[in-house]
């Protein structure tokens, strides 16, 4: 019966999370195809919850920083299509948009990803997790103790 009660939070809670994951994806302005959005899970077992993605939402959450290997150029590629993005230049040579790609790939290798995060990630998984763990931890502390309670009647 208590596993069952858990097991139900659990589920819960994992389905707001999934869409607390979703919605900041949306906000931060880091979901170019829709792809890391649609991809947001909850896997859940009697004891735990795990968020599940695209790989690259890691990237989102950390950030990649400077220093690195360059990303996959066809992954930037991917994304300036997607994004629509365009060379701004006044150059009459037009640049192809692998080319492009490459030199954003480059860029992020020397420089770190997402600027407007400090080059560091959107702390997306922690700022998800802080906002669930103190009520879930609650919720089923709770039961534990009704559980308990109801036992030593």
């Amino acid at each position: 019966m208590l596993n069952n009660e858990i097991r139900n939070v659990l589920e819960k809670y994992g389905k707001q999370m999934v869409m607390a994951v979703q919605d900041k994806l949306i906000r931060d302005n880091t979901n170019a195809s829709g792809d890391a959005v649609n991809s947001v899970t909850a896997d859940v077992t009697d004891t735990t919850i795990t968020i599940l993605g695209n790989r690259y939402i890691q990237a989102i959450d950390k950030g990649r920083s400077a220093g690195k290997r360059m990303p996959p150029v066809v992954n930037i590629l991917e994304w300036i299509k997607t994004r629509g993005i365009r060379q701004m230049s006044s150059s009459k040579r037009v640049m192809r948009d692998r080319d492009l790609a490459w030199v954003i790939a480059r860029k992020i290798s020397r420089e770190g990803t997402l600027k407007r995060f400090g080059n560091t990630g959107t702390n997306l998984l922690g700022f998800v997790t802080n906002q669930y763990a103190e009520p879930l931890t609650n919720e089923i502390a709770e039961l534990i103790t009704k559980q308990t309670l109801d036992v030593s009647k």
